[in-house]
């Protein structure tokens, strides 16, 4: 499980993650799905601040989705700013209604 790796091998999942999106990203900008992936990805190696920053890229280039607030919820949520993940929660309803 994700959560149980060392410090050092949470840090090379992160860069090579990085590194995946930057050598993906010029060939195909469009695909938001990629970011999403790897905001799952450093979210399963609680690395939320990481998550977070591709979840933003994806809202940017995807646009409103329930998915990806659910995403930046249960990061914010896990960061424990409550105010924040309720918001984006809020969010995320609004698309399932």
């Amino acid at each position: 499980k994700l959560p149980n790796a060392t410090a050092d091998q949470k840090s090379d999942l992160i860069r090579i993650a990085d590194k995946i999106y930057r050598q993906f990203y010029p060939i195909s900008p469009e695909e938001g799905g990629l970011l999403i992936n790897l905001g799952v990805l450093c979210f399963e190696i609680e690395d939320y601040r990481t998550a977070i920053d591709y979840f933003d890229k994806a809202l940017e280039l995807m646009g409103e989705s329930a998915q990806i607030y659910k995403n930046l919820s249960a990061c914010h949520s896990k960061m424990g700013d409550l105010p924040k993940a309720f918001a984006f929660l809020d969010k995320a309803l609004k698309f399932e209604n």
